[in-house]
């Protein structure tokens, strides 16, 4: 099955896919695509296989774990997300996490806050770890991922979810930082997301902003960079 490197800004995107491709020749690079939906529109237009793989930029793959292989012998119409831990407050989900998608159901999904619940099929969690995600490489990016997530769980707008694994987690997010590399815009964003995603829990606009890393940026800029 194909295998997408997406990429937009991340600080270790080169790093990430040298050894992805090193160790998977034929997985192939979709880079620079302004917004998440569109991104990931673009890999299933580009994939010649029925399901496909995307691994996120920021995402360190634990290949004595994990080697894309399907998760059960007969493959069934679903997203399938394996377990990526978070290094910053030890959770360990999807977020950030490897993923598998069919392709012709994901052509014909609406835009949605989270691309890899939008589609009305069974979404299915494999328990094997097999990466770790990154996004806590630089001011930006610790802010974005752990602000974006956050909105998420508070506003509690995406399928799948359960409520009582959403409110363990955003609590987590909101209150538990490791010394990690930039910990502390992690807990400033989770706390600014679970704010921003109560507030506009009922406004879909709003709520779509996160997938625009543009508006991300500016937000940021003049909300965050100089309180941390």
């Amino acid at each position: 099955m194909d295998i997408f490197f997406l990429s937009f800004d991340e600080t270790y995107r080169e790093k990430n896919w040298q050894h992805l491709k090193f160790k998977f020749p034929q997985s192939r690079r979709v880079h620079g695509i302004k917004g998440i939906a569109l991104a990931h529109q673009m890999c299933a237009n580009l994939s010649q296989s029925p399901f496909f793989f995307v691994v996120n930029a920021d995402n360190e793959i634990l290949f004595e774990n994990f080697q894309f292989q399907l998760p059960e012998q007969k493959i069934e119409q679903a997203i399938y997300t394996w377990r990526s831990l978070n290094p910053v407050n030890g959770l360990a989900y999807g977020f950030g996490a490897i993923k598998l998608f069919p392709k012709m159901l994901f052509l014909s999904a609406a835009k949605s806050l989270d691309v890899s619940t939008s589609l009305k099929i069974p979404y299915k969690i494999v328990s094997q770890m097999a990466s770790i995600t990154r996004f806590n490489s630089s001011p930006l990016e610790a802010w974005r991922g752990a602000f974006r997530e956050c909105v998420k769980l508070s506003s509690q707008n995406i399928s799948h979810q359960k409520t009582s694994e959403t409110k363990e987690r955003l609590k987590i997010w909101c209150e538990k930082a490791e010394n990690q590399d930039f910990a502390s815009y992690v807990l400033f964003g989770a706390n600014q997301g679970r704010e921003y995603g109560r507030k506009y829990k009922d406004h879909k606009m709003a709520l779509n902003k996160i997938n625009n890393f543009d508006w991300l940026k500016k937000f940021f800029i003049k909300n965050v960079k100089d309180k941390c």
